[in-house]
């Protein structure tokens, strides 16, 4: 394969970037005047489906055995997004045609699935889904319905004895399975979007970085994610919290008696290893041919010691967050959270609110006028967000 098409872009990542860029580029235009504007809708609809997780992996800030998940009731545990709630807010957002992303818990478990991608074929959208891949063959016919527009985005951390480590015996065969036959599917034209693997590097994992590239260059995905542990040190973890009682203090009061779920990001990656880490990941990328390589979040050699250590200092120099003014995150309740990662930040409840009355009303404004004024938050040093979405 010659050089210029070893960066030839697919089709489907094309279509994407069609949709991203101009987004991008708009965020950007508006960073560059003080404060920012905020979208008049929001570019990005982010749903976390359910709370439901059929794994109980060991990195997770849900359910690990830390995970925030722990502290909610049964009743909130097995929580789904009411379908309405989800009607109503692709409904607001027709003329935008906002890109979607779907999480949880486990997406693929949403009692209400099928209704779902009823309404992703009849209103397309640049969709991603993040999954553990369990589910992958179930939903098979389904995902192929709306793939035209569609990433799908499974987790698997490195090889089996990597990824079995953090998510379960046999939990390895199973999302291979499924995301092997969506890669068969994909060959049969049947498939048309992109397939990517979201790795969770570990400790065990920094020696085999570079074949297991070879790994995934060889069941032929499209791109390659090498996520950091995400590592919030009890230090970044008390600012936080005095963070929010000197400028959000209607932040804490929603924890209602229960710890900040930001103490929940407990697992870490020595970073005394950052220098093998840097080795092992220039030796992944030379070992890659066709593969795309991508990092969540990209930092620079000099920054990951720090950044590892769960620091509530920014790597390169980020000190603006893009996604408060671009980014509309729904929680099963319904409540809308203007920040992905952390429950207490409810701005509004879309079983009571339209979706436009949320998106200006004063609790979001607080919150982005707060970041704008008083600088980013601790726990921010760490968002993907801040990294893909930031400046």
């Amino acid at each position: 394969m010659s050089s210029s098409e070893k960066h030839l872009l697919d089709r489907a990542a094309f279509e994407k970037l069609k949709r991203i860029l101009p987004q991008r580029s708009a965020a950007l235009r508006d960073a560059a005047h003080e404060g920012g504007a905020t979208r008049a809708l929001p570019d990005e609809l982010a749903f976390k489906l359910t709370n439901r997780c059929n794994l109980r992996c060991t990195h997770c800030y849900q359910w690990n055995a830390e995970g925030h998940h722990r502290d909610l009731t049964p009743e909130e545990q097995r929580r789904d997004l009411p379908f309405a709630i989800l009607q109503k807010v692709l409904e607001a957002t027709r003329g935008v045609r906002s890109n979607l992303y779907f999480w949880g818990g486990e997406p693929l478990l949403y009692a209400d699935w099928d209704r779902l991608v009823d309404l992703l074929a009849a209103d397309p959208r640049w969709t991603t889904v993040c999954t553990n891949g369990l589910g992958i063959e179930a939903r098979m016919e389904s995902l192929l319905r709306i793939s035209e527009q569609l990433e799908i985005y499974v987790a698997i951390d490195g090889d089996e004895a990597s990824h079995d480590a953090l998510r379960g015996f046999g939990s390895y065969d199973r999302a291979l399975k499924g995301l092997r036959e969506l890669r068969r599917a994909k060959s049969r034209g049947e498939f048309r979007g992109e397939i990517s693997v979201n790795f969770v590097i570990t400790e065990a994992a920094i020696p085999k970085l570079a074949s297991i590239v070879e790994l995934w260059e060889a069941e032929g995905i499209d791109v390659l994610y090498f996520s950091l542990p995400w590592h919030i040190s009890p230090g970044a973890a008390a600012e936080m919290s005095s963070y929010c009682a000197t400028h959000l203090p209607w932040v804490l009061r929603q924890t209602a008696g229960r710890r900040p779920s930001w103490q929940a990001y407990t697992h870490q990656m020595r970073p005394e290893l950052a220098g093998d880490l840097v080795e092992a990941l220039a030796r992944a990328r030379a070992s890659a041919r066709k593969l795309k390589l991508r990092y969540n979040p990209e930092v620079a050699p000099e920054d990951l010691p720090e950044f590892l250590s769960g620091s509530s200092k920014p790597a390169g120099g980020k000190s603006r967050c893009l996604s408060l003014k671009s980014r509309l995150d729904v929680f099963p309740s319904g409540e809308v959270v203007s920040c992905k990662f952390f429950p207490e930040f409810v701005v509004g409840q879309l079983a009571e609110q339209s979706l436009e009355e949320i998106w200006s009303g004063a609790a979001f404004r607080d919150v982005r006028e707060t970041v704008d004024r008083c600088g980013l938050m601790p726990v921010c040093a760490h968002c993907n967000l801040l990294y893909s979405r930031g400046v």
